[in-house]
């Protein structure tokens, strides 16, 4: 029992809400000596509902894609001729009877509105952050953006050629005119260049399986999701777990199609399909291909369970990981009033350092605070 009266202890207990209230106020004006335009990166409401409603209606779209894909290539494992491509995965919508034109409609919908989602993230650069370097979010939310923008654009203009494709052309066992395709023989046939473009795209494959790996091992796609509903450990456990499964099975596709441009500098497809219909067979060739295949198409039936649950568990727009966004380059003063407002403070690592372990401390730095 305490012997001290309360009008002692009472002070006491005041003085140390009052100590943590200072913490809390002493962390925010750090984030904001830091980054005083921090703001200048989050869109206003009209636009958060936008692109919150663009990239909803687009991961609908790619779940749908991704399904359709992993099914098919569990289906030619077994023996099945599809093409095992985007494009394929069209054809099948489209000659499902009566409802197959509408769906592929509402289709190129969605996906127009991902690309633009993509195209508007990386003209603003939404989700740079301040402890990146500048080459870092330039690469990651400005050119990564744009070319995933760019591929669901081709993926739309495919979904509008099927569209207008009579049904008796639109057969998904490769003789359509929307699967068939000479690349990258035709390229390699041409000499110099065309081989160089062969291998230009062959590596570009290989930087993009290089990217599907990081997120697997690094699981850095765990930061773009709301925490807070993410409270069931089992439930997290699980939605985890098919995003690394998910992000793996997305970069051994883009390792076949690496494999495969190579291939074809030396030895010819001789095949007349998709590019990726063309990777997948390289696993055909052999048993234990086929059961690689089969695996693979579990692992993109996992990744579009994953996107579809980015519907609702992916914060949109984008946010930075750390939750402190970069300056934009041409801020050159203060608009909070903080410091004299004629130059951008440039911080090194130690000062990066203090803010990662700050945000690491502070309630602040959740997702459940953030509301992007």
């Amino acid at each position: 029992m305490s012997i001290l009266p309360k009008s002692i202890v009472k002070p006491v207990h005041k003085h140390q809400q009052n100590n943590q209230r200072d913490e809390q106020n002493r962390l925010h004006r750090h984030r904001q000596r830091a980054h005083p335009d921090a703001d200048r990166h989050e869109l206003d409401q009209k636009h958060r509902k936008w692109s919150m409603w663009a990239g909803k209606l687009g991961f609908f779209a790619k779940a749908l894609v991704y399904g359709l894909i992993g099914g098919m290539a569990i289906h030619v494992a077994k023996g099945g001729e599809e093409d095992i491509s985007p494009q394929g995965s069209f054809l099948i919508l489209g000659n499902n009877g009566v409802i197959g034109i509408p769906v592929l409609i509402i289709m190129a919908v969605c996906l127009v509105m991902y690309a633009l989602w993509r195209f508007s993230e990386a003209a603003t650069g939404q989700g740079s952050d301040a402890t990146f370097s500048k080459t870092k979010n330039i690469f990651k939310y400005r050119v990564s953006p744009a070319v995933s923008g760019l591929v669901y654009i081709a993926y739309t203009y495919y979904v509008i050629r099927t569209i207008f494709t009579p049904r008796e052309e639109r057969a998904p066992s490769g003789g359509s005119q929307t699967t068939q395709s000479k690349f990258p023989d035709s390229w390699s046939k041409q000499g110099g260049w065309g081989k160089f473009g062969v291998a230009f795209i062959g590596f570009t494959f290989l930087i993009a399986t290089l990217t599907q790996l990081i997120v697997f091992f690094t699981g850095s796609f765990k930061q773009d999701l709301y925490k807070k509903k993410l409270r069931n450990k089992w439930f997290r456990w699980f939605v985890f777990t098919i995003g690394h499964i998910g992000f793996f099975a997305r970069g051994m596709v883009f390792l076949l199609v690496a494999i495969m441009m190579f291939r074809s500098l030396t030895v010819p497809t001789g095949s007349n399909s998709t590019v990726t219909d063309k990777a997948t067979e390289i696993l055909l060739e052999e048993t234990w291909g086929k059961v690689l295949l089969i695996l693979l198409g579990v692992g993109l039936l996992l990744y579009s369970l994953f996107a579809l649950l980015n519907i609702h568990l992916k914060i949109f727009p984008t946010p930075p990981p750390s939750r402190i966004a970069e300056l934009s380059g041409d801020d050159d003063h203060d608009n909070h009033g903080v410091g004299n407002g004629q130059h951008k403070q440039k911080e090194g690592f130690l000062e990066k350092l203090k803010i990662k372990r700050s945000m690491g401390r502070s309630p602040q730095g959740s997702h459940e605070t953030l509301r992007v």
